[in-house]
């Protein structure tokens, strides 16, 4: 490579040494008998010195050892190590981190996931979850569903009256409950009984005993929020028992921070034969079943869920009970009236699903009902159809649409109740949610 710095020449050096030496001057003789003056007035102010470097020792003497009790000393071996970890903690700032031989970034806190205090909507909506209807639980994943609480149709009381048998398969509850937890959902696992049964049980005190510590047991296996109680069909020989058991229930529940929920079917003031109040006065929420107006009991064909007889049912609800542990239960079925070759009744349920199939099929012509019934209910606006099946027997197919429910939702806020409640949930129209929700936002 060639050397672009070129070497100076002999001649260049001896012009150079040349100008030096003009510049010299000459060194004067050092006296070493006198000294300097500067060593003079150390000399003399070496007392005033000293006592300055003991203060200044002392003073910093102090400062560490101040230091040293709100930082302590870390090993220098240890320092990388907890550079990280010091750097997590908000408390600790700059000066902390300045001392460690590897200082880390300092870190915003982490966030600790922990159970938090839910708080729910004032208008609350919840529904039934039955087995089979779970499908993955992808149902309750959208963001447009607007549910507070789910009940699982899980327990049944067994034969021997103490035992329970499980609805559903272990694992769909562990998932739709995970689902439920992360959109805060509070679950309920709901205990149904065949109703001869359950009046002997709740009769004899140790069958009863028996059953409620394997109802406890139970519960506590998937840590619901609370248990629900759904013998239907009891009658007035049954009420004390029944209301009896609720306590007991109730007091076992309180120390495990549990609620009770209890469903009640409908009843106007005349047909009651258990006592609403009392039952009020123990259970945390009442859940009244306001539909089967006309059902697979009735012969004659009409609506399920007239509006007129809701607003009935729901004002001898409120005469009993607190507004705020009232949910008013609504239906997403239907039923199908035919007469078979005897001439004798036949009803069929079906879910919206199955109706919008059959309308999609037969392509009845769709009606609303209006006015009163035979009894003098408004009927409100509900749907019905009538078609004629391969045989030629004729059907008619009463049921709840979305304006038809949303009527009676609209009846339960105007009555400032706790919320609504549907059975049964995955049978319904998937729009009716987004409509439900531009209703409770009005």
């Amino acid at each position: 490579m060639r050397d672009i710095f070129p070497k100076p020449s002999k001649e260049t050096f001896g012009k150079a040494s040349l100008a030096v030496e003009k510049f010299r001057k000459p060194t004067p003789p050092i006296n070493l008998k006198q000294k300097p003056l500067s060593l003079l007035k150390i000399y003399h102010h070496r007392h005033k010195l000293t006592a300055l470097l003991i203060f200044l020792f002392l003073t910093f003497t102090l400062i560490f050892n101040l230091r040293g009790t709100t930082q302590p000393t870390i090993a220098q071996e240890e320092r990388s190590s907890l550079g990280n970890k010091l750097a997590l903690l908000p408390l600790i700032g700059n000066a902390t981190s300045s001392n460690l031989s590897s200082p880390s970034p300092r870190r915003r806190r982490p966030k600790v996931e922990s159970v938090q205090p839910v708080s729910y909507p004032v208008f609350s909506v919840g529904g039934w979850l039955l087995n089979g209807a779970e499908d993955g639980f992808a149902y309750l994943k959208g963001s447009y569903y607007p549910f507070s609480e789910v009940s699982f149709f899980w327990l049944e009381m067994a034969e021997d009256g103490v035992s329970l048998k499980e609805k559903f398969q272990y694992l769909p509850v562990i998932q739709v409950k995970k689902l439920a937890y992360e959109r805060n959902i509070k679950t309920y696992a709901v205990v149904t009984a065949q109703h001869t049964l359950s009046s002997t049980v709740l009769a004899e005190a140790p069958l009863k005993e028996a059953f409620i510590e394997n109802l406890l047991t139970k519960i506590k296996e998937l840590n619901f929020d609370g248990l629900e109680i759904d013998f239907e069909m009891l009658n007035q020989d049954d009420a004390e028992n029944y209301l009896a058991f609720l306590k007991e229930l109730k007091n076992r529940l309180t120390p495990l921070n549990l609620e009770l929920a209890v469903d009640l079917e409908a009843r106007i003031n005349n047909e009651v034969t258990l006592d609403w109040q009392r039952i009020a006065e123990t259970a945390d929420k009442v859940r009244i079943m306001a539909y089967d107006y006309h059902s697979r009991a009735t012969a004659i064909p009409g609506p399920i869920s007239p509006v007129g007889w809701v607003q009935e049912v729901l004002e001898y609800a409120l005469s009993k009970i607190p507004a705020q542990k009232i949910f008013l239960g609504l239906p997403f079925y239907g039923y199908d009236w035919s007469n078979d070759s005897q001439n004798q009744p036949q009803v069929k349920g079906l879910t919206i699903a199955d109706i919008a199939q059959l309308i999609a099929e037969k392509k009845p012509e769709l009606k609303k009902a209006s006015g009163l019934d035979e009894r003098g209910y408004e009927i409100g606006k509900v749907p019905y159809f009538t078609y004629q099946d391969n045989s030629g027997t004729m059907h008619t197919v009463w049921f709840e649409d979305k304006e038809s429910l949303l009527e009676k939702v609209e009846l339960a806020k105007r009555k400032s109740i706790k919320g609504i409640y549907f059975w049964r949930l995955n049978g319904e129209e998937n729009s009716f949610w987004q409509d439900l929700k531009n209703s409770l936002n009005q």
